[in-house]
């Protein structure tokens, strides 16, 4: 699928359109608190932090997840995807710009992600050869290293439609969101390194190059 048509799919799929007296709804919802927090409700709504133990706890089982679509060969990139834009839910207000310049301005901005990305350390040339698009087992071939995430899709769609306001507001939820992909990379090196883990070290591997 061309990147065009997966940002106008991603634009499509998250837009909400909004009834006459309805006040304009935020852009994101960020399910990524999950990890930091445990809501109670009750008579007195409670809101606990977690501590950074039982944070780590908490992103190594949903992480299990992850290691589980890293270990399908044919569609680990589909289903690693669908697993981190499920952390992130959006919802799009109508907007001035139609459909057709959002997709234009957000693949520009897209185009200018290098395609060689940072190199994760590890022994690449160990890899099964379902893991490259070529037959070269190189960084530049490995699937999940050049995959662009929905939730990068989701980023530039809102930097669109938010280039002229809510900088600050964006600037600090996407802060919350490389913080939190930061401790998930940590939770997994963490777990790849577990003594008692019986886990494959080249499924973790994937599952860090892809976040």
């Amino acid at each position: 699928m061309s990147l065009s048509l997966r940002i106008r799919e991603t634009l499509q799929q998250d837009i909400r359109t909004l009834s006459e007296n309805e006040r304009r709804p935020i852009p994101w919802e960020m399910l990524w608190e999950d990890f930091y927090t445990k809501f109670e409700s009750g008579d007195v709504p409670t809101i606990h932090y977690y501590s950074r133990e039982v944070r780590y706890s908490v992103m190594r089982d949903a992480l299990s997840k992850f290691y589980d679509a890293a270990t399908d060969l044919v569609d680990h990139v589909r289903r690693l995807d669908e697993l981190l834009s499920e952390l992130l839910k959006c919802q799009w207000w109508p907007s001035r710009i139609g459909a057709d310049a959002i997709v234009e301005r957000a693949e520009l901005l897209l185009r200018r992600i290098p395609k060689d990305t940072l190199h994760f350390p590890g022994r690449i040339d160990e890899l099964p050869s379902e893991y490259f698009s070529g037959s070269q087992r190189t960084w530049g071939e490995l699937k999940v290293a050049s995959h662009l995430h929905q939730n990068v899709l989701r980023f530039a769609i809102f930097h669109v439609l938010n280039e002229s306001h809510c900088r600050n507001s964006a600037d600090k939820i996407f802060s919350t969101i490389l913080n939190c992909v930061g401790e998930m990379i940590e939770a997994s090196v963490k777990s790849h390194r577990a003594v008692k883990s019986r886990k494959s070290p080249v499924f973790w591997y994937i599952v860090k190059a892809f976040l």
